[in-house]
C-alpha cells in the first residue's frame, strides 16, 4: 500500500482549508441573539491572518521524531452583493507569506535528515495563492461556491470545519465535514469587556475555540488544536486565526492591480448574476497576462451573457483553447452565433468536441409537452401518451431537468452519510474545471486513494495533472480498505450522490484507484458495471471477498462491457504483479476488453500522474453503451444485484454465487441462469420494438408477445434511479427452477 506518511503525506501537498470561513461562523442560539445573522454588508473587506504549525511525528527504528513546519497566511473576504434575505456573495483570497522549517539539529541521525530534505523538496510546491467564491445565508450556511483552499501542512481542517456555520437549515450533509461537532456558548469573554461572545466546539480530535464581536457581530479570532494519523505518521497542528482589518465600503477598483483577488471577484459575480461585475474589472480580467484569470472571465461571459460595451472578438483570438470556447460559447447562448463554436468540432481536444457538440444540439427537455414534464418531475408517469415521448422526456428529465445545487469552481470537500447503518460519515473530496458550468454535461474520474484510503494524500496533486476537462471525485476509506462492507454500501450512495449534485455525463463515468484503491476498483466495478465507461486499476489485484486469499475472476466476467485498464510493476514486493496477469488472461479468453501495462523494472510506485497519458487516453476512447446487446451479471453476497437490463431477484442457494448470461437479437432475449430462482428483465424502448418478443431462459420460451409501456412499471424506475440508461417501462419477473 502507498506509504501516505512520506510519500503521500509529505512530499505531496498536502491541504487545509476549503470551508475554513465556516469555522468563524460557528456558533449556539443560547445566551445571545444571533437571528439576524452576520453582519457581512455589501462592501465590507475582511482580512484575517492565520498561522499553522504542524507536528509530524514519526516513529522510525522504535524513536519518537516530531518535526514542525510553521506557515502564515493572508485571507481576504470582500462582500460583492447581499440581497434582502440576507444572502451574502463574498469573493475570497488567500496568499501564503510564508513557511518555515526547523534548522538542521548537529549530529542529526539519517532519519532526521532524510525527513528534512523531503519537506524541503515539498515546501516550494505549495500554492501561493487561491481564488474563490461562496453565497452564504445569515447563518452562514454555504449556498452556492465554494471557500478557498489554501495548500498548507494540514489535511483534516477542511473536514473537520466544513460544518461549523452558525446554524443550519435542516440536517444537510452537503453542508458538514467528516465529524459531527457539538458547537456551544460558553459565555462572553471577560478580557473583552463583555464585547466578545466564546464558542467552542469538540470531539475527540478537535478542540476549538472562537470569539466574536458582537458589537459589529464578526468573526474576531480562532484558535484550534488537533491530530490526525496517516498510514504510518500522526500529525498534530495547531491553528490560530485573527481578524486585522474590517474596512465598510471597500472600492473594489483596487482590486485590479491584485489578480488573486480579481479573480475571485470574477467568480463571485458568475455566481451572483449578469449585472454584479462592474464591467471595468471585467475588461481588466480579459486582458490579464494571467490565462486563469482570463478563464475565469471568458466563463463569465458564457454563463452571464456578454454586457454591453464588451466586444468578445480578441478572446476568440487567445492562444488558451478553453478561453477562446467560452467566448465562443457565449456568442452562441447570447446571439446565436454558432460559427466559433462549429469549429471546435473539428478543431478541439477530444473533450472540448464533445462540449461543442452537445451546445449545438437543443435542450431536448424544452421539446417536449410541459405539463408531462410537470406529472413526471412529480413522479407521476401518465397513461395514454405515445411511449416516444415519454421515454424521450423522462431520459431528458434525468439528464437536463434534475435540481443541481452545487456550482463551484476547483476544489471543495463534502460529507456524505453512509455505510450499512446509514450514520456513517465519509468525506468526499471534489475538483470541478475552472469553467464548470452545471448547464452542461462533463465527464468524471472518481479516484480510489491507496494506503489507509485518505484521500487528500493524493487529492491535490491530481487535480494538477487531470485536465481541466474533467470533474475529480476522491472520496476516502475513513482509514479502511475499498472492499470492506460499509465502503461498499458508501460507493453505491457516492454514484447516486455525484449524479444528484454534479453536471455529470452519466455515459462518461470513469473509475480508478491505486493499491487498496485498485483493489477497490476491481471490486466496484463488478459490482457497477453498467455504470462506468471504462476502469483503470494500478497495482492492486482482483481479491476474493472476506477472508479469502486469491484472484477473483468469475466476477470479473460483469465486465462484458466494461474495458479495463491494468497497470502494474513487475517489481512490486507489496502486491505482486502475478495476480494481475492471472486476470488478464482470464479477460482474454472470455473476450472482455483490456488493456495490460507491465511496467519493466518498476516497484510499488506507479500513480496517476505517472502514466497520465496512456490513462486518459484509454478513457477518452470509451463513452458506455447505454443499452448493451449481451450481459453478464454474477452476484455474490452483496446487495447491488443489478446489471444493466438484468436483475436477480433471488438466489436458488443464498450461500453460492448467481449467474446469468443474457442476450437481446432478432426480436429475442435468451437468458442462461446457474442458482437463478427468480429474476427480472427491466426494459425499455432501446430493447424492444413493436414486433413481438420471444424469451427463453435456459432454453424454455417463458414469454411470447408485443411488449408496452407501464407507466407503474416506469415510474418505480423514476423513483429510485438517477441514470437515464437504467430507466425501464417494462417489468417481467419469473420464477425459475434453479439447476
Amino acid at each position: 500500500m502507498r506509504n501516505t506518511g512520506r510519500r503521500g503525506g509529505v512530499s505531496r501537498r498536502v491541504f487545509w482549508g476549503t470551508a475554513l470561513f465556516l469555522a468563524w461562523l460557528s456558533s449556539a442560539s443560547a445566551g445571545w441573539d444571533i437571528s439576524t445573522g452576520y453582519a457581512f454588508e455589501k462592501g465590507l473587506l475582511l482580512e484575517y491572518t492565520l498561522s499553522l504549525e504542524t507536528q509530524f511525528r514519526y516513529s522510525p527504528d522504535r524513536q519518537e521524531l516530531y518535526v514542525p513546519v510553521r506557515s502564515r497566511y493572508t485571507l481576504r473576504f470582500w462582500v460583492l452583493d447581499k440581497n434582502q434575505s440576507g444572502e451574502a456573495v463574498l469573493a475570497a483570497a488567500t496568499a501564503l507569506d510564508d513557511v518555515s522549517l526547523p534548522e538542521e539539529k548537529p549530529g542529526a541521525d539519517r532519519i532526521y535528515k532524510d525527513v528534512l530534505k523531503s519537506l524541503r523538496e515539498w515546501v516550494p510546491t505549495f500554492k501561493k495563492t487561491d481564488s474563490a467564491a461562496v453565497i452564504l445565508d445569515p447563518q452562514g450556511n454555504i449556498l452556492r461556491g465554494r471557500m478557498p483552499w489554501p495548500e498548507g501542512t494540514c489535511f483534516q481542517l477542511p473536514l473537520v470545519l466544513a460544518g461549523l456555520s452558525i446554524r443550519k437549515r435542516g440536517w444537510d450533509w452537503n453542508v458538514g465535514g467528516r465529524y459531527r461537532i457539538e458547537n456551544s456558548f460558553r459565555g462572553l469573554d471577560p478580557a473583552s469587556g463583555g464585547e466578545k461572545a466564546v464558542f467552542t466546539s469538540g470531539n475527540n480530535l478537535i478542540q476549538a475555540r472562537l470569539l466574536v464581536d458582537t458589537v459589529r457581530a464578526l468573526p474576531f479570532r480562532y484558535e484550534a488544536k488537533y491530530g490526525y494519523q496517516t498510514f504510518r505518521s500522526v500529525y498534530f497542528q495547531t491553528l490560530t486565526m485573527e481578524l486585522v482589518r474590517a474596512q465598510p465600503g471597500y472600492d473594489p477598483a483596487a482590486f485590479g492591480d491584485d489578480p488573486a483577488m480579481l479573480a475571485a471577484v470574477v467568480q463571485a459575480a458568475t455566481l451572483a448574476g449578469p449585472d454584479a461585475l462592474p464591467k471595468e474589472l471585467l475588461s481588466r480580467a480579459l486582458g490579464s497576462p494571467l490565462p486563469e484569470l482570463r478563464l475565469a472571465a471568458a466563463a463569465h461571459l458564457a454563463v452571464r451573457g456578454i454586457p454591453e460595451g464588451i466586444d468578445p472578438a480578441p478572446v476568440l483570438k487567445d492562444k488558451d483553447e478553453r478561453i477562446r470556447f467560452n467566448a465562443a460559447k457565449a456568442l452562441f447562448r447570447q446571439r446565436g452565433d454558432r460559427t466559433a463554436l462549429k469549429r471546435f468540432l473539428e478543431e478541439g481536444t477530444p473533450e472540448l468536441r464533445v462540449r461543442a457538440g452537445r451546445l449545438l444540439e437543443p435542450r431536448s427537455l424544452s421539446t417536449f409537452d410541459p405539463g408531462l414534464v410537470q406529472d413526471l418531475k412529480k413522479g407521476v408517469v401518465p397513461a395514454g401518451r405515445p411511449e416516444a415521448e415519454v421515454y424521450g422526456a423522462v431520459r431528458a428529465l434525468l439528464r437536463e431537468g434534475r435540481e443541481r445545487p452545487i456550482a463551484q469552481i476547483g476544489p471543495a470537500d463534502f460529507g456524505l452519510a453512509s455505510g450499512l447503518d446509514g450514520r456513517r460519515f465519509y468525506h468526499v473530496a471534489v475538483h470541478c474545471p475552472a469553467d464548470y458550468d452545471p448547464a452542461e454535461a462533463w465527464p468524471v474520474i472518481i479516484n480510489l486513494t491507496g494506503g489507509n484510503g485518505f484521500a487528500e494524500s493524493e487529492f491535490l496533486a491530481l487535480k494538477d495533472i487531470v485536465p481541466a476537462h474533467y470533474i475529480l471525485v476522491s472520496p476516502d476509506a475513513a482509514y479502511g480498505n475499498w472492499w470492506d462492507a460499509d465502503q461498499v454500501r458508501m460507493f453505491d450512495d457516492l454514484l447516486k450522490w455525484i449524479v444528484r449534485n454534479y453536471a455529470a455525463d452519466p455515459d462518461r463515468l470513469y473509475l480508478t484507484g491505486f493499491s487498496n484503491g485498485g483493489i477497490g476498483a476491481y471490486r466496484f466495478a463488478s459490482l457497477h458495471p453498467d455504470r462506468f465507461a471504462a476502469v483503470a486499476a494500478l497495482e492492486g489485484y482482483s481479491k476474493l471477498p472476506g477472508e479469502e486469499r486469491g484472484v477473483e475472476t468469475e466476477m470479473m466476467l460483469n465486465l462484458k462491457n466494461t474495458p479495463v485498464f491494468i497497470i502494474h510493476g513487475d517489481r512490486d514486493p507489496v502486491i505482486s504483479i502475478e495476480p494481475d496477469r492471472i486476470l488478464a488472461d482470464f479477460l482474454q479468453r472470455n473476450a472482455i476488453p483490456f488493456r495490460f501495462l507491465a511496467a519493466e523494472g518498476v516497484g510499488h510506485t506507479i500513480d496517476f500522474e505517472s502514466y497520465k497519458n496512456d490513462l486518459l487516453s484509454f478513457f477518452r476512447k470509451y463513452r458506455r453503451d447505454p443499452a448493451p446487446a449481451k450481459l453478464n451479471l454474477v452476484l455474490d453476497e452483496s446487495a447491488e444485484s443489478r446489471n444493466g437490463w438484468i436483475r436477480i431477484e433471488r438466489k436458488a442457494d443464498p450461500a453460492l454465487r448467481a449467474i446469468v448470461k443474457a442476450e437481446i437479437k432478432k426480436g429475442k432475449v435468451v437468458v442462461e441462469t446457474k442458482n437463478v430462482a427468480g429474476l427480472s428483465l427491466l426494459l425499455n424502448d432501446l430493447h424492444y420494438g413493436p414486433d413481438p418478443l420471444e424469451i427463453v431462459i435456459d432454453k424454455k420460451v417463458v414469454f411470447q408477445g408485443r411488449l408496452q409501456l407501464d407507466p407503474a412499471a416506469l415510474g418505480e424506475s423514476l423513483r429510485i434511479e438517477t441514470d437515464y440508461a437504467r430507466l425501464y417501462g417494462v417489468k417481467l419477473t419469473f420464477d425459475i427452477q434453479a439447476r
